[in-house]
């Protein structure tokens, strides 16, 4: 296997092990952070709404195609190990 490709499964490995571990703090983060961010831009949330709607449809597909790609790789780990 090319040595890119082994790093890049070792650091979507690394990604998927940390995300699983901090998921909760993660996820408050994200949180606290939105607030103040929603706050302060709410009228150009307001204005843009179609804008907004899409972007969050579009990260949820990258999100979705990230975790199927993160599923396979612990899959390898799995038979490998």
């Amino acid at each position: 296997m090319n040595k890119q490709v082994i790093e890049n499964k070792n650091t979507i490995s690394w990604l998927a092990d940390v995300v699983k571990k901090y998921l909760v703090l993660l996820s408050l983060f994200s949180t606290i952070l939105a607030l103040p961010i929603g706050f302060y831009f709410n009228k150009a949330i307001v204005s843009n709404k179609p804008l907004i709607s899409h972007t969050i449809l579009l990260l949820a597909f990258l999100v979705e195609n990230i975790e199927a790609e993160v599923g396979k790789v612990i899959e390898v780990r799995r038979w490998t190990n």
